[in-house]
């Protein structure tokens, strides 16, 4: 997570107008999501909240442990999904409608991350870890900062 978080510092350091880091999260906050969510929390995820309590980056918000700033994850009305293959946590989201899981099985240990659209695609579990997740994410968005800019968050990424 540190890799990625370097990268986080290095987009914010190259667009300081679309990538926004937070300070690090509480580890009691933390400690009360997984009690009140019922299941543990990936260990790389709670690494990366150790160094930035979430992050924006254009229009994706990835979400915070107790940050008032941005969503938390408690925040969401439905935090925890109930679905055919075990149990789902949305972690990153935009406006336009992607959204991205966390995936845990039916005895609520971690099996990876999933993207799905609020337009009915999904694509099953695409990573097998926050960690190789985050490093393909960091890799398309540097891209697309480069390439637009300022104009960077009329081009989603793509995720096919």
């Amino acid at each position: 997570m540190k890799k990625s978080y370097q990268t986080l510092l290095l987009l914010q350091q190259q667009f300081p107008n679309d990538v926004i880091l937070y300070s690090p999260a509480n580890e009691l906050q933390v400690s009360v999501d997984e009690r009140m969510l019922g299941l543990e929390l990936p260990s790389e995820l709670k690494e990366l909240w150790s160094l930035t309590n979430g992050f924006s980056i254009i229009d994706y918000c990835f979400l915070g442990s107790g940050n008032k700033v941005i969503v938390n994850l408690l925040g969401l009305n439905f935090p925890l999904e109930i679905r055919e293959y075990g149990y789902s946590l949305g972690f990153l989201s935009t406006s336009g409608g992607d959204n991205f899981y966390l995936v845990y099985n039916c005895q609520k240990e971690f099996s990876g991350v999933f993207y799905s659209s609020d337009y009915g695609e999904t694509l099953g579990t695409r990573f097998d870890s926050l960690g190789h997740f985050l490093t393909d994410f960091l890799e398309r968005i540097a891209i697309v900062l480069g390439k637009y800019g300022d104009e960077a968050l009329s081009q989603p990424l793509q995720y096919e």
